[in-house]
């Protein structure tokens, strides 16, 4: 048996900026049966002025509110539109966007890795606070515990189903395919659950916007990117279609429509090497990740111009785990190293030389050089200003002094949109510092009982190479199903694999 337990995910993974990710989904890259004279609406967000244009032929264009060119921007060849959380920013769907009857299907396509109490779209357009918001139907795609939330509520009952989860890494599609007293929900083809109910779904509607051909055109009955509740934020992520058919799809025909895309070995190397990268490549300060594979099925190998500045073999310990590739070993000046990807699939193979620079190896610090000792923390649950990170100085470590006149040094609106716990470690050579923290936020609304149960399985990470000037964060999951937040970080490193092993503790399901 090794003598080390791998027992978390390591941070070296982790501090990947750029993943490699999959293929947008869109209905035409997909064989299916269904035609397109079944769309009742259909925004690809091609635009003009302030309106979606539906290219449907439908005339269901969709009043745009806030938006400016630079919110459509161009991503793997179609258009999306950016929501930014602005609650000025959002798009009004027109009466008649959903039919007459009971029976058709919503579907979204959007990314987001943003966790709120935030609505993709909804139907209904009387807005309030709670409980005093009625007559509405709402998808919001990842609220605080990471579950998509879909509901559908008349003058007094709402109903949810809390069950599916999105892929923050791509694009996921959200389908609703109502019928008469249910509506069955799909994340990415696959059934996530059904809700059912006794409502009339264009009942609601005309209730809750008293939608109506009127001589100034169409009534509004709801919305893409913002909340009925007042006190929600708007939606924050990226939309690239919304479609509304004018039946009820059926799990067989949602599956087919979203079955799994494949890609050529030419089009699986393109997409490796136009992603592929080294986080910091102009700024190296130690050992750097080789991927050795893709998601898609791409093997790499890895050549260095100069093994003695940067290795790309594999190191193996007896007794112990291997050291892998990249271990970088720094000179008495800052050297130039050229490191080159081979990547294979299949037949196809093609390759991308990445430069970097490895900075001079820094003086040693002796210890009576040091002066101070740096304390992080959060400083309480007075809503989300509090669970940031804000740092105190003390020279004996009994009396400390808030720094940046008590205010806070960094802070994260990704994810829960607090942190907790912080942990600081400094790198083994001494001019690099990490930072990570819970993704968690009890003053913004999460109780401590949802947290444990199916909280944010993420970390907030920062880097700095002086303690001053910070990254912005990333957010990273690393949490296992079955259990809740990541609670109380902290990572060491491994001198014999180059690695940082970084851990946490969790309350899992079955404890």
């Amino acid at each position: 048996m090794k003598k080390k337990r791998i027992i978390a995910k390591l941070l070296v993974i982790m501090m990947l900026v750029t993943l490699l990710p999959t293929r947008n989904v869109r209905a035409e890259d997909v064989s299916t049966t269904i035609s397109p004279d079944a769309l009742i609406t259909h925004y690809t967000m091609e635009n003009a002025g302030n309106k979606l244009t539906d290219v449907s032929g439908n005339g269901h264009d969709a009043t745009l509110v806030g938006f400016e060119s630079t919110d459509f921007m161009e991503e793997n060849g179609s258009t999306v539109l950016s929501f930014t959380g602005d609650k000025a920013k959002y798009a009004k769907l027109p009466d008649g966007a959903v039919g007459d009857d009971e029976t058709f299907t919503i579907e979204a396509t959007f990314n987001t890795s943003t966790k709120a109490n935030h609505w993709l779209y909804c139907l209904g357009t009387k807005e309030n606070k709670w409980p005093d918001v009625k007559n509405y139907v709402f998808c919001n795609p990842r609220q605080g515990n990471g579950t998509m939330r879909y509901g559908i509520k008349d003058s007094n009952d709402e109903k949810l189903n809390e069950t599916g989860s999105i892929n923050t890494s791509t694009y996921n599609i959200v389908t609703a395919a109502f019928s008469d007293g249910m509506i069955d929900l799909y994340m990415n083809g696959k059934s996530v659950g059904s809700i059912a109910h006794t409502y009339k779904v264009q009942d609601i509607i005309q209730t809750a916007s008293g939608a109506a051909i009127t001589a100034s055109g169409p009534a509004i009955i709801g919305y893409i990117g913002k909340s009925l509740y007042t006190p929600d934020p708007a939606f924050k992520g990226k939309v690239s279609e919304f479609k509304v058919y004018n039946y009820t799809l059926s799990a067989q025909e949602v599956a087919e429509k979203f079955g799994k895309i494949e890609l050529t070995d030419t089009e699986i190397v393109d997409l490796a090497k136009k992603t592929l990268t080294i986080p910091n490549a102009n700024d190296i300060r130690g050992n750097i990740t080789l991927p050795d594979s893709t998601k898609e099925g791409a093997k790499i190998t890895w050549q260095t111009s100069d093994s003695t500045v940067i290795s790309v073999s594999k190191k193996t310990n007896t007794g112990y785990d291997d050291t892998p590739g990249g271990v970088v070993t720094r000179q008495v000046a800052n050297k130039e190293v050229t490191i080159t990807a081979t990547i294979t699939s299949g037949s196809v193979t093609d390759s991308k030389e990445i430069k970097v620079t490895v900075k001079a190896k820094p003086v040693t610090i002796k210890d009576s050089e040091y002066t101070d000792y740096l304390f992080t923390h959060f400083i309480g649950e007075n809503g989300n200003i509090a669970e940031q990170i804000y740092f105190a100085a003390s020279q004996d470590g009994f009396h400390w002094s808030d720094l940046n006149e008590g205010k806070s040094i960094m802070t994260s609106s990704l994810g829960d949109g607090g942190v907790r716990d912080p942990f600081i470690l400094r790198s083994p050579d001494g001019d690099k510092f990490y930072q990570i923290a819970t993704d968690l936020c009890i003053g913004g609304g999460t109780s401590w009982g949802e947290s444990q149960s199916s909280g944010s399985k993420s970390l907030i990470i920062w880097e700095s190479n002086d303690l001053v000037t910070w990254s912005n964060p990333r957010m990273v999951e690393v949490g296992v199903e079955g259990a809740g937040c990541v609670w109380a970080p902290e990572a060491i490193y491994d001198e014999k694999t180059g690695e940082y092993l970084v851990y946490w503790a969790s309350m899992v399901s079955d404890e």
